[in-house]
C-alpha cells in the first residue's frame, strides 16, 4: 500500500467524486471553507493530502472505480455527484448502488435515469433539479444579461441565489449540486450562494 494511503486511513478526509464537467467549480466553491485538494487523475500528491480536510476526485471515462472505491469505503463522508446521465456508465451505476451506508449520492432530479439511481444507491440520496419533488430545488428562475436568480426551495426554506456572468441551465445544476454538497457539508447556505455569486 503506497504512503499516501496510509496516510488517508489515518486522516480519513470526507472525499466528493463529481464529474470532470463540475469538479473544479466545486473545487473553487470549497476551497473557501475547507482546505481542500483537487486530485483529476487517481495520484494523491502526499504534502496536499496531509494539509487536506476535504479531497475532490474528479471523474471522467478512463477513471479506475475500483481504485476510487478505497477511498470512498475509507472516508469518514463520501460523496458522489452526478449531474448528467451522458456521464453515467455501467461502472459508475454499479459504484452508487454498492456506495458505502454513510456516503451520499448527490443527482440531479430532472434526470430520470439519475432519479431513479438516487433510490438504488447504497448510501443516502439527495436530489437536486427544476422539477417538483426534488430536495433542493430552483424555483422563479429570470435569466438575462447579467446573470440568472432563483430560488432555492430546501427543507421548507427559501433562498435568492444569484449566479453572475453568462449563467445558462448547466450552471444552475452545477450550482444545485454545489448547494446540496454544502447541505451535507452543514455550511451556512447563504455564504455559500454569495461565494457562488462572485
Amino acid at each position: 500500500m503506497c504512503f499516501s494511503k496510509l496516510i488517508f486511513l489515518k486522516k480519513k478526509q470526507k472525499i466528493i467524486i463529481a464529474e470532470s464537467s463540475i469538479a473544479f467549480s466545486v473545487f473553487q466553491i470549497l476551497k473557501k471553507f475547507f482546505k481542500t485538494v483537487l486530485v483529476e487523475r487517481e495520484n494523491v500528491k502526499l504534502k496536499k493530502l496531509m494539509e487536506s480536510e476535504l479531497i475532490i476526485f474528479s471523474f471522467s471515462e478512463s477513471t479506475s472505480w475500483k481504485k476510487i472505491n478505497f477511498w470512498a469505503k475509507h472516508s469518514s463522508l463520501p460523496i458522489l455527484i452526478v449531474v448528467f446521465s451522458q456521464h453515467l456508465s455501467p461502472e459508475i451505476e454499479e459504484f452508487a448502488e454498492n456506495f458505502p451506508s454513510s456516503g451520499y449520492l448527490v443527482a440531479n432530479f430532472d434526470d430520470k435515469k439519475l432519479r431513479e439511481l438516487s433510490k438504488k444507491t447504497g448510501g443516502y440520496g439527495l436530489t437536486f433539479g427544476f422539477e417538483e419533488g426534488a430536495n433542493l430545488r430552483a424555483t422563479d428562475c429570470h435569466f438575462d444579461e447579467k446573470g440568472v436568480s432563483f430560488k432555492l426551495n430546501f427543507n421548507g426554506n427559501i433562498l435568492p441565489v444569484w449566479l453572475s456572468d453568462q449563467a445558462d441551465r448547466k450552471r444552475v445544476y452545477t450550482a444545485l449540486a454545489i448547494l446540496s454538497i454544502a447541505q451535507i457539508l452543514n455550511l451556512n447556505l447563504v455564504e455559500v450562494s454569495k461565494a457562488l455569486h462572485n
